[in-house]
């Protein structure tokens, strides 16, 4: 009967979480393209937001054999922890962030996000991305899907277009 009662609770919380898939291909090798966006902070969307506060600590820091759990600290003095879940070296890495201290936050439980990157053909890369937002509320949810879905969808594509502009640029040079 406990198990029942389990499977209920997973199905009802997976029902809180939204995602945003998106698949783009550069001109560069895996491991390459693996090491420009670990490098890179893929917090960095957020940044367009003039309602969500951005971090002033550079959270580039978690990296393979470090700490794997880090502190943001944002503008308006509020903090988050930012977790390094999983990095397999050239193939992929899952982030995960929650504990959120902002009230601005208030409905969103985390904000996890995973790239994997696969060869295509000899010098071309398909990465594939996905951020999941987790959700306290089913109300959070709603105003999800309503007020910020499709902006975020944007601007995760247009990052992700600008990291690869940027990665290619680099291998031409």
């Amino acid at each position: 009967m406990k198990s029942v009662s389990n499977n209920w609770k997973a199905k009802k919380d997976k029902k809180k979480e939204k995602e945003i898939d998106i698949i783009v291909k550069v001109n560069t090798p895996v491991q390459v393209a693996f090491n420009h966006f670990y490098d890179w902070d893929m917090l960095d969307i957020f940044k367009t937001f003039w309602y969500i506060p951005y971090f002033e600590t550079d959270s580039n820091s978690l990296k393979t054999g470090t700490d794997k759990i880090f502190t943001l600290h944002f503008k308006d003095l509020h903090t988050a922890r930012k977790t390094l879940i999983e990095c397999s070296n050239q193939i992929s890495f899952s982030v995960k962030v929650d504990n959120f201290s902002s009230r601005r936050y208030l409905g969103l439980d985390a904000i996890e996000y995973t790239f994997v990157f696969s060869q295509h053909i000899e010098q071309s890369t398909v990465i594939h991305c996905c951020y999941r937002f987790i959700f306290k509320y089913s109300f959070s949810k709603i105003i999800y899907n309503f007020l910020v879905k499709n902006i975020l969808t944007r601007e995760i594509s247009l990052f992700l277009y600008y990291m690869c502009v940027l990665l290619e640029e680099c291998m031409i040079d």
